[in-house]
């Protein structure tokens, strides 16, 4: 049985959103391949939620939703 993401069949994926949680810092970058180029779109970077009890799954989906807000700004990254 084939694997259809190995078939030369399968979608290409032109636009990418990578990010980095670091322990300081998280980090994304948007990414949009054009023939056989990648082309830096936006990055963005936000200080990390602080490292305490009260972190919960909710605090993470706040601090990604203000990345993403930020990455959608159009932030130049030369």
């Amino acid at each position: 049985m084939a694997l259809p993401f190995l078939s030369s069949q399968a979608k290409r994926v032109d636009e990418v959103v990578g990010i980095d949680l670091g322990s300081r810092q998280t980090r994304a970058v948007h990414l949009q391949r054009k023939n056989d180029r990648v082309n830096l779109l936006a990055c963005a970077a936000l200080e990390a939620p602080p490292r305490d009890s009260k972190s919960t799954p909710e605090t993470l989906a706040e601090h990604l939703r203000n990345l993403f807000k930020a990455l959608g700004e159009g932030t130049r990254c030369a």
